[in-house]
C-alpha cells in the first residue's frame, strides 16, 4: 500500500515511520524513519501525557502511540497522514482536510486514518489538547470487548469527531466517506474474495463514480483475509505491487506525504 501512495504522487516526499520495517520492505521512493516518540511530542500537549503514562505496559500500547504520533507529525511537519492499510490510486490533492466515516447511526465519525494539514494548524493542536486531557486506556480488554463497550477508537476517530463538532474555524474541509471509505469495515473482507465477477466490476465502477482517491482496507478486521487476485482488493493491489514490491500486512505504521 505504501508503494501505491508513491506511484500515485510522483515527486512527493513520502516518509514512513516504523521501528519494525527495513528499506527492503518499503521499496524505492520512501524515506524510512524510526518512530522516536520522545522527539515528536516535545513542545506539544502530548509531552506530559507521554512522560507520565506507562503506555507500553498496556496490550494496546502501539495503537495509543500511533494515535499520538500522527498528530505530532502533522503539527511539526504538516502534509498528509495516511494509515498504511490504505490503497491510493489517485493523486492526493488534500489541504487542511479530514475524511468522514459514515456508515449509519452506529458508525458515524470523522476518521483519523487520513488527515491533511499545514504545519501548526490549530485543529491539530486542539486534537492534541483533547487527547492529553481525555486519554482512554484500554487495559487488557480484547478488540471485541473494546468494540462492544464503545471504547475502540476513543483516542482516534471518536476524539477527532468531538473536536470537529466544536471547532470554531472554517478552514478545514470534511470530505465524504466515499473518497477513502467506500466500503465499511463490516464488508471489507468480502472485497478480498471473488464471489461474482460482475460484483467486482460494479465495485470498480462505484469507486470511479465516487471519485475515490483510495480504499481503506480496515486491517484490524481484514488482517487474516486471503487476497484473491481477481477480487476488488486484488485488482487494486496490482497497482501497488507493479514494481515488484510485495503488499505487507503489518501492524500500525505512520505514512506521511
Amino acid at each position: 500500500c505504501v508503494q501505491s501512495a508513491v506511484r500515485s504522487n510522483p515527486g512527493a516526499k513520502v516518509l514512513l515511520f516504523s521501528d519494525e520495517l527495513t528499506s527492503e520492505h518499503v521499496g524505492e521512493g520512501v524515506e524510512l524513519r524510526g518512530v522516536q516518540m520522545e522527539e515528536w511530542v516535545v513542545g506539544t500537549p502530548l509531552m506530559r501525557l507521554y512522560d507520565t503514562t506507562s503506555m507500553r505496559s498496556e496490550r494496546w500500547w502501539m495503537y495509543h502511540e500511533s494515535d499520538m504520533l500522527r498528530l505530532a507529525l502533522l503539527w511539526h511537519l504538516g502534509g498528509t497522514y495516511l494509515d498504511t492499510d490504505i490503497i491510493v490510486f489517485e493523486p492526493l490533492r488534500l489541504s487542511n482536510s479530514l475524511v468522514a466515516e459514515e456508515f449509519g447511526p452506529a458508525h458515524n465519525f470523522v476518521s483519523n486514518a487520513v488527515m491533511s494539514f499545514n504545519p501548526r494548524h490549530p485543529f491539530v493542536w486542539e486534537c492534541m489538547v483533547e487527547l492529553a486531557a481525555k486519554f482512554q486506556p484500554f487495559g487488557e480488554e480484547s478488540f471485541e470487548e473494546l468494540l462492544g463497550h464503545g471504547l475502540w477508537g476513543a483516542n482516534g476517530p471518536r476524539l477527532v469527531t468531538r473536536v470537529w463538532g466544536r471547532y470554531a474555524g472554517h478552514d478545514v474541509a470534511l470530505l465524504p466517506s466515499e473518497v477513502f471509505n467506500l466500503v465499511p469495515p463490516s464488508e471489507i473482507v468480502q472485497q478480498f474474495q471473488v464471489s461474482d465477477k460482475k460484483e467486482v466490476e460494479r465495485m470498480m465502477a462505484r469507486l470511479k463514480d465516487a471519485k475515490a482517491a483510495g480504499l481503506h482496507l480496515w486491517n484490524r478486521v481484514s488482517k487474516d483475509a486471503v487476497i484473491e487476485s481477481h477480487s476488488l482488493v486484488g485488482r487494486l493491489l496490482k497497482y501497488a505491487s507493479a514494481n515488484g514490491i510485495a503488499f505487507s500486512r503489518t501492524r500500525s505504521h505512520q505514512l506521511e506525504l
